[in-house]
């Protein structure tokens, strides 16, 4: 029985592009014998980036470390698995994965994979950095250094409370002013006033808010909000500072508005019609529809919203410093935590890191730059773990 001509004629070019694809590979394998990872590039581009990266990280390791054993067994270790990882790369080749019609899928593919390693690599790189960096003052100070009260440069004490504390009391009070804002705004543009003239103006301002330097809200701030926050404290029989955590908070819920409203708008928006004219049909009012309807369908997105504006809050560093009075003190009564002036972790980090005249200290500024991380990815898993139970719910 013959085999038809179209059929023949794929068989002939699968047969070629395998045989080609052999070819290719063994002349792979011989690279990467002679060169090791490098090699890699000729057969899987992945494979090689990840090979090559995985030997950087051994030689930084040996370098930081100055232990040759390091460079020795892990260069070695990395040399091995780019050998199987050529061997997996002619199993692919044997199966049919180089054929023409799949190369450019493949080579897409590749990509991909190389770029969601790069991301994974520089995280986990920034994070290797501030543990090495931090080592110095992790030895000298311990896991006293997170609960520690005092910091003071000159007697070499260093202690992460005050700041730690600073941190999470501005983040979540700018957090808690800037919801109802945020929900108020995405409510409106996303349901209430979608389209039309004052609609567009209103999101070109909301967009406007989070273009704007942290630096000119810093200046606003001191010019305009201290001498606000100022009366009032006089008013209110407390220290008038102006600058302090309630000044800050309220500078920074004004940045972070942005970030929750437009995510929550665009949630909105996203909810299918049917649902919201099934419930109109069943003379549901518009406030019955939002609450019953639109809050429950978005509440994964509104909530990621939030977690955004949490994480830029923690993480805002210059108009902070200009407002919150970057002190080390740590507030002994109520007035004094809330309307006092105190520092953050990032607002301690940018106006020392340059003092820093000896090693301990620049450690202890990385140090406290390692918990800022940690605490930013600690909550983030957290939000994440609640919205995921959101959207199972």
């Amino acid at each position: 029985m013959s085999i038809p001509i179209p059929q023949n004629r794929q068989l002939m070019k699968g047969m070629q592009a395998g045989a080609t694809g052999k070819k290719s590979i063994a002349i792979a394998v011989v690279f990467a014998v002679i060169v090791g990872p490098l090699g890699l590039f000729y057969a899987s581009v992945f494979g090689g980036v990840l090979m090559t990266a995985l030997g950087i990280i051994v030689y930084l390791l040996s370098v930081t470390f100055t232990s040759p054993m390091i460079l020795k067994f892990g260069g070695a270790a990395v040399y091995l698995l780019s050998i199987v990882w050529t061997v997996i790369a002619v199993k692919n080749a044997n199966q049919g994965y180089h054929f023409q019609q799949h190369r450019w899928e493949i080579v897409f593919r590749r990509w991909l994979r190389i770029l969601s390693v790069v991301m994974l690599l520089l995280v986990v790189g920034i994070f290797i950095t501030l543990v090495i960096d931090s080592i110095p003052s992790i030895k000298a100070l311990g896991i006293s250094y997170l609960w520690g009260k005092v910091w003071d440069p000159v007697a070499n004490i260093y202690g992460a409370y005050p700041f730690l504390i600073g941190t999470l009391l501005t983040s979540f009070m700018a957090l808690i002013i800037s919801i109802p804002f945020s929900y108020a705004i995405a409510i409106y543009l996303g349901e209430y006033n979608p389209k039309g003239w004052l609609s567009s103006l209103l999101k070109d301002t909301i967009d406007l808010i989070a273009a704007v330097p942290s630096v000119i809200y810093g200046f606003w701030g001191l010019s305009v909000l201290v001498p606000i926050i100022r009366t009032f404290e006089i008013k209110w029989h407390i220290a008038p500072y102006g600058i302090g955590v309630f000044t800050s908070s309220l500078i920074l819920a004004i940045m972070i508005i942005p970030y929750g409203a437009s995510l929550g708008i665009t949630m909105i928006r996203m909810t299918p019609s049917p649902l919201k004219e099934g419930a109109y049909a069943l003379g549901a009012t518009r406030f019955e529809v939002i609450r019953k309807v639109i809050m429950p369908y978005t509440r994964s997105g509104l909530f990621a919203g939030i977690l955004l504006s949490l994480g830029r809050a923690l993480g805002e560093t210059m108009a902070v410093t200009m407002v919150i009075g970057n002190t080390s003190a740590v507030a002994h009564t109520f007035k004094d935590l809330i309307f006092g002036p105190s520092n953050t972790m990032a607002s301690v980090i940018a106006n020392e890191l340059l003092e820093a005249d000896h090693t301990e200290y620049l450690s202890a500024l990385i140090e406290l730059g390692l918990v800022l991380f940690c605490v930013t990815v600690v909550i983030n898993i957290i939000g994440k773990r609640i919205v995921s139970r959101f959207t199972n719910d």
